[in-house]
């Protein structure tokens, strides 16, 4: 008898809630100069939008900027720097990079491969309103982000961002040995000169140039980041997630309230909030609050990865070149938004939006799924799938990093559009790989998925595999488990109409007849065993011999199990055959 194992894993992308500081909504329009700056809490009318760069900020436009309300600057030499570097990979052979940058980063690891190097973004949370503000550079690397008048006086958090939308860094505007304080109220125009940005997250602080002009602003010594010993923020190289990251006291101060754990990230490009070491798609009391929710409105953008008996060979001989192929073609990205109950008008249309709002640079080569359509002619659309209810299924063809940020924008049937913030937590790097398999008193190592696989159909199923792990390396263990039996007949077709009461009288714990799937909690999995392993028993009354169906009994000669890690509707599939002695 033939078993087929399809191992699932969850994948989520169920972002963290945004609204740095785990504030309000985040909704405003995005135009086509620098006048327009995104004001992310306002809602806009349709006409507001447009999909055009940023004009380019020129001298008559910083004159009549004087007595405003705004935050300005340059990176010019930041641009330089990186388009310097580029060209240094481009025309090296080399696997390091010239003494122009670190070199212990080679050209596989390329934080510029495919950038556009003429821009930043600049993003600004008010403390106060909790307001996010962005806009972009020019190609000289020169940015004047405008703020409203309401704003005057506001306490400010500012970030700056990549051509990729991950986190270069918060300003530090002064630094007190290991604090630095990242916090400015601003009262007029304040000029933050040419500022200095590392070229990698957290080797180095943001800090604004010699040429900086506070005259209309006030750094505010109660708000402060805990540094690195390079005196960048310690959440800065590892979006939040790393050891240094976490803090058993985060601050109830409402003055830093749009960085709780003071590990210098804002919550939107922060995946643990409150730093107590969980990611915050797996805790239930992280400190954020989503904005969209907020709003009436549910984000839900989560991956599938469905890998076949073929290609599982090629994850169990630690091919990292087919590895990595597999990660950028099989993962299929699905975006989804419905309306929550309390949402009191219709959703009209959704669509992903990329600059001046953070967003992934694959999004320009992302294909709708089962298509060779790419993404981008569609306008980044989501589909209709129900009343009010969108969502559309995208191949990226490229990495998905952690810190990863789209925006999404939703318009309503009143006019107004609500744009929100995701960034991505984790990514899966690796399948749950099996490791061994066969009966409680007797398991057998796998080292791939042939020969064909056989176990005791007298006794429970049992099943040990690695848990997938995530970007940094860091197993992810806090996923739950659905274990969904498929059985096939003498013919290979799958059996359906199962009367599973008929079939399953007595159902064992945890079987669910009517959808023929076994479930378990992460933490019912109990600990990782020494191996970094975690262990099932599949009880024997599961798999029977024959199924009682809506035609009468059928008997069954193979099964297929989809095992499920899931959080929040992702998962991924391995294929393993099986023949049941």
């Amino acid at each position: 008898m033939k078993l087929w194992l399809q191992l699932t894993f969850g994948m989520t992308f169920l972002l963290a809630a945004l609204s740095l500081g785990g504030c309000p909504p985040t909704t405003g329009g995005f135009g086509d100069g620098f006048d327009d700056d995104i004001d992310m809490n306002d809602d806009m009318n349709d006409d507001d939008f447009d999909d055009e760069d940023d004009d380019d900020i020129d001298d008559d436009d910083m004159d009549d900027f004087g007595d405003g309300l705004a935050i300005s600057g340059s990176v010019g030499a930041e641009l330089a720097a990186r388009r310097a570097t580029q060209q240094n990979l481009d025309d090296s052979d080399d696997d390091t990079l010239d003494d122009t940058v670190d070199d212990t980063l080679d050209d596989t690891e390329d934080p510029f491969a495919g950038g556009d190097f003429d821009q930043f973004q600049v993003v600004a949370q008010s403390a106060d309103t909790l307001n996010v503000y962005t806009t972009l550079t020019d190609e000289f690397g020169e940015f004047v982000l405008e703020l409203p008048e309401d704003e005057e006086g506001s306490l400010f958090m500012i970030t700056f961002l990549g051509f990729d939308s991950q986190s270069l860094g918060t300003v530090i505007f002064e630094n007190d040995g290991d604090m630095g304080f990242t916090g400015l109220e601003v009262f007029g125009n304040v000029d933050l000169g040419s500022l200095d940005i590392p070229l990698t997250p957290g080797a180095g602080p943001v800090v604004p140039g010699d040429d900086a002009d506070f005259t209309d602003g006030e750094i505010a010594t109660d708000v402060f980041a805990r540094l690195n010993e390079d005196g960048a923020p310690v959440g800065a190289d590892s979006i939040g997630k790393g050891d240094d990251s976490q803090t058993d006291e985060p601050s109830d101060d409402e003055r830093q309230r749009c960085d709780a754990d003071r590990d210098g990230l804002i919550d939107l490009f922060d995946a643990d909030d409150d730093g107590n070491g969980t990611v915050d798609d797996f805790d239930p009391n992280h400190t954020a609050v989503d904005p969209a929710m907020e709003d009436g409105v549910r984000l839900n953008f989560f991956m599938n990865l469905k890998i076949g008996e073929q290609d599982a060979a090629i994850f169990f001989q630690g091919d990292e070149d087919g590895i990595a192929d597999l990660l950028m073609t099989k993962t299929v990205i699905t975006f989804e938004v419905r309306a929550e109950e309390s949402l009191t008008k219709e959703i009209t249309g959704v669509r992903i939006i990329g600059p001046p709002a953070p967003s992934a640079p694959y999004l320009e080569t992302a294909t709708i799924n089962n298509t060779t359509t790419l993404w981008s002619d569609e306008g980044f659309e989501l589909d209709m799938a129900g009343e009010n209810h969108f969502q559309q299924f995208v191949v990226p063809n490229a990495f998905i990093n952690g810190g990863d940020t789209f925006t999404a924008e939703v318009t309503f049937d009143d006019g107004t559009t609500g744009v929100y913030n995701r960034m991505i937590n984790y990514v899966f790097k690796s399948i749950p790989k099996l490791e061994q398999f066969g009966s409680p008193d007797a398991v057998t190592p796998i080292t791939g998925p042939d020969p064909m696989l056989t176990f005791d159909g007298t006794k429970s199923l049992v099943l040990e595999w690695a848990p997938p792990v995530d970007e940094m390396g860091n197993l992810l263990v806090d996923l739950d488990y659905r274990f969904e039996v498929f059985f096939y007949d003498a013919n290979n077709m799958q059996i359906n109409g199962i009367d599973g009461e008929a079939t399953w009288p007595t159902p064992p714990a945890k079987w669910d007849v009517n959808t023929t799937a076994f479930s378990i909690s992460g933490p019912e999995l109990a600990t990782l065993s020494d191996d970094n392993t975690l262990t099932v028993d599949l009880p024997q009354e599961i798999f029977v011999d024959t199924v009682e169906t809506t035609d009468g009994p059928v008997n069954v000669s193979a099964y297929k199990i989809d095992i499920a890690s899931q959080n929040n509707g992702n998962n991924s599939a391995l294929m393993l055959q099986f023949e049941k002695f």
